[in-house]
């Protein structure tokens, strides 16, 4: 059986994560159960499962920028362009699913991408979905 929870970083005797909420998969099928680090995901704020998080700032330890830099060269090609000169993520989403969707606000004039992270045992990068550019990227964080 595999069990999924989300927990507070307080909770240091079952993760190994420094801060942030933890979304957690275990296999309760043995009878002393560990975390793989394999199946945890850093979360801005709990979110219903499966539901979208609500937009939160991108911070050096929320791993969005390492996210949304493993697809740039997608997102400078789909613009036909030479190289940003600046690729900074300001905002983002994320959706738990099998790996991790984000919808990031990038500083580049302003872009919004949805990105899909796999899981980290696939060994397969981060991808991109879609892209929202002009005014509309311009407001807030909606699903697209």
């Amino acid at each position: 059986n595999l069990r999924l929870y989300m927990s507070s970083a307080g909770d240091r005797s079952r993760h190994s994560e420094e801060d942030g909420t933890n979304v957690c998969i275990e296999n309760s099928s043995s009878t002393t159960q560990k975390q793989d680090s394999r199946f945890s995901f850093p979360m801005s704020k709990p979110s219903a499962l499966g539901g979208w998080s609500g937009t939160q700032p991108v911070t050096p330890d929320s791993g969005v920028q390492a996210v949304a830099d493993a697809v740039r060269t997608a997102v400078e090609e789909k613009f036909g362009s030479t190289p940003f000169s600046l690729f900074d993520a300001t905002e983002y989403r994320q959706q738990v699913v099998a790996g991790m969707n984000y919808i990031i606000k990038v500083d580049v004039g302003v872009v919004q991408i949805r990105v899909f992270k796999p899981l980290p045992d696939t060994g397969k990068p981060p991808e991109l979905v879609n892209m929202k550019t002009g005014p509309e990227a311009n407001g807030p964080i909606d699903i697209f």
